[in-house]
């Protein structure tokens, strides 16, 4: 793997923790990123030249320069997991891609996740967002606002019966949980997200707002040619100007689900995923 690639690979996954963090806590990237450059700074790990750098260093590192100090990838891959909550595979491709042998790999796989896979399912809730390879379903997130939910439970139902696994906030939230802090972690596990648009979810402001802002910046981490986003029209409406370049589907024609179904199986045919 050429230093280029490596560079580029660090860049993203790096990207990633502040970018979930984002859609979790509700911060702005500014913020965070200066939160993550004062642990550095309180943990000692900053040099003095890098403490006086007119801007954060995170933005430095973030554009494909990794830090020399091991530590303090260490402390990112830490924050990542412990903070972002991001799984063992962006672990695993943010720890290669900044040098890390295989050995010490899976030594800090091994300390930051404790045991391995098989290892581990007797202790938790294994579901079907946990499932790995070709063999698991395709998983969906709906985005859309409450005023939507009866036609968004219809299209929930009709992504069931089709074999693949969406996932709906009044079905997949449990009472107690934090909902700011699910909904962007089931976006971040979907392989693919539906907009649902109508008259009411194109005007509404609130959180779907911010669920999709949150999908954007996920789908620029994407190849360019993968099927990540999808506008789904309920019902005649226009597409915002931020999801205009994507082809939507009109859901409320007589093949729209037929023509909704066709490009889930294409982008599941990229993952390796059948459904």
């Amino acid at each position: 793997m050429s230093s280029q690639h490596e560079n580029r690979v660090f860049a993203i996954r790096l990207r990633q923790i502040w970018n979930t963090l984002k859609g979790m806590e509700g911060k702005p990237i500014g913020l965070i990123m200066d939160e993550l450059f004062l642990e550095m700074e309180r943990q000692g790990l900053l040099d003095k030249h890098t403490q006086e750098r007119s801007t954060n260093p995170l933005e430095y590192w973030g554009r494909g320069h990794i830090p020399n100090n091991l530590a303090i990838v260490d402390l990112l891959a830490e924050i990542g997991v412990k903070r972002a909550r991001l799984p063992r595979e962006w672990l695993n491709d943010f720890l290669r891609a900044a040098g890390y042998s295989e050995t010490l790999r899976k030594q800090r796989i091994h300390g930051l996740f404790g045991q391995d896979k098989q290892a581990l399912v007797g202790q938790l809730n294994v579901n079907l967002n946990d499932m790995k390879g070709p063999f698991r379903p395709l998983r969906i997130f709906l985005c859309h606002c409450s005023e939507d939910k009866p036609a968004v439970r219809k299209l929930y139902e009709q992504l069931k019966s089709s074999g693949t696994n969406p996932w709906l906030d009044e079905e997949n939230l449990l009472p107690g949980q934090q909902w700011k802090q699910e909904i962007p972690k089931a976006v971040r596990k979907s392989d693919i997200v539906l907009v649902c648009l109508s008259p009411k979810a194109i005007t509404k402001s609130g959180y779907v707002q911010k669920e999709i802002r949150f999908a954007l910046d996920i789908a620029e981490e994407k190849p360019e040619d993968t099927i990540f986003l999808i506008p789904v029209k309920l019902e005649e409406c226009e597409v915002p100007q931020r999801l205009a370049d994507l082809q939507w589907v009109n859901l409320f024609e007589p093949q729209g689900f037929q023509r909704l179904l066709r490009a889930l199986k294409k982008g599941a045919e990229s993952l390796n995923i059948k459904i």
